[in-house]
């Protein structure tokens, strides 16, 4: 069985860390490893620790699907009705209760993935998309958190310059 995500719990003093399988279905993701101080505090508080895979092309995860050869967590942008099934995933209602966990799945965010589901369970939870009433108080872009990827090499010709403000990435511009 497969743990499609899973957010929003810690488990206390980790006697033993595990390792769980991710595999991250967009070929185009600029980091191809998860190390650092967010993947070791994650490990801290969690115990898990997280053993990353980027796909090679759009198709390995359609493959994997048919093959039943997955991963324990699954980050993906499609397929959703392909693995929102329990032959494929674990479903997040089920997990919760068993957990005990204090996480709440808001209704627009269960709408959206039920209409993925087979049986009327909750498989996987979306993110990175806001109800219209965000959008409106949104002047430009998109209402998420904003991100930035910058070329590592690119950085290093020019000996590393401070990204902290604005006009420092105006400056590297």
């Amino acid at each position: 069985m497969l743990l499609a995500l899973v957010g929003g719990f810690v488990i206390a003093a980790p006697a033993q860390v595990k390792t769980l399988k991710v595999f991250i279905n967009m070929p185009w993701y600029p980091t191809k490893t998860f190390t650092g101080i967010i993947p070791e505090e994650i490990t801290r508080q969690t115990g898990v620790k997280l053993d990353v895979t980027v796909a090679v092309d759009a198709n390995q995860l359609g493959v994997m699907i048919a093959s039943g050869e997955l991963p324990d967590l699954i980050y993906t942008d499609g397929l959703h009705d392909r693995l929102s099934n329990a032959n494929v995933c674990y479903d997040y209602d089920s997990l919760i209760s068993k957990y005990k966990l204090d996480w709440k799945i808001s209704p627009l965010q269960r709408g959206n993935a039920l209409s993925f589901s087979s049986g009327g369970k909750l498989y996987c939870v979306l993110n990175h998309f806001s109800p219209i009433e965000e959008w409106k108080k949104t002047s430009f872009g998109v209402p998420m958190e904003p991100s930035l990827f910058v070329r590592k090499d690119l950085l290093d010709q020019l000996d590393n310059p401070p990204l902290n403000t604005l006009d420092d990435l105006t400056k590297v511009f």
